[in-house]
């Protein structure tokens, strides 16, 4: 899971609203990928101004997690909280484990960086500013979404962009639930 800014025109009187913390006028469009780097959960809606966490807190598929209507992980960056669901970078890894830990996290996390280098390799219009009206805007993002997975599914060749690595993430706190399920999971599998 993780959050990316398209560039937009929108009204000056709303024009506040969707300027992102760099500075730019954007809609932050929420994308939770599989295996694959297919597009399985996509929120574009939000204003560029408001945060990743923020848009996970307001959606659906938050809820169903929180009442457990759905199982299985989610990898986030360290923008999200770590809950039982949804497993962000230790904070401060320092034994070999936490450190294996979190170099499989940042590897595996990498996928969705890949994806939205090449959504936006593919789709020239998401790495510009897009100029319609907002509810357009909002159809276009989405038509490109379903168009990559259709490419994906039919094996079509994708160029994906290397993506930056920041080995050095830190991570956020969470839920005490969410902190033992990293814990648990690190003294498991990363020994």
């Amino acid at each position: 899971i993780d959050g990316t800014h398209i560039l937009v025109v929108v009204p000056k009187a709303v024009q506040e609203r969707f300027r992102n913390r760099k500075n730019c006028v954007s809609v932050n469009c929420q994308v939770i990928i599989d295996d694959k780097m297919r597009i399985r959960n996509l929120i574009d809606r939000w204003p560029g101004s408001v945060h990743d966490s923020r848009i996970f807190r307001n959606s659906r598929i938050y809820d169903l997690l929180e009442s457990n209507a759905y199982s299985g992980h989610l990898l986030g960056d360290a923008g999200y909280p770590c809950k039982r669901y949804l497993l962000t970078p230790h904070s401060n890894p320092t034994t070999a484990s936490e450190k294996k830990y979190q170099k499989a996290h940042i590897r595996t996390r990498n996928l969705i960086e890949r994806m939205f280098g090449a959504w936006k390799t593919k789709f020239f219009c998401l790495r510009t500013q897009l100029r319609l009206k907002l509810e357009t805007i909002l159809n276009v993002i989405v038509a490109c979404g379903v168009i990559l997975n259709f490419c994906i599914n039919e094996k079509e060749e994708i160029q994906l962009q290397p993506a930056d690595i920041n080995e050095n993430m830190s991570g956020s706190d969470g839920d005490i639930q969410g902190m033992q399920k990293r814990r648990n999971l690190i003294n498991s599998y990363f020994i």
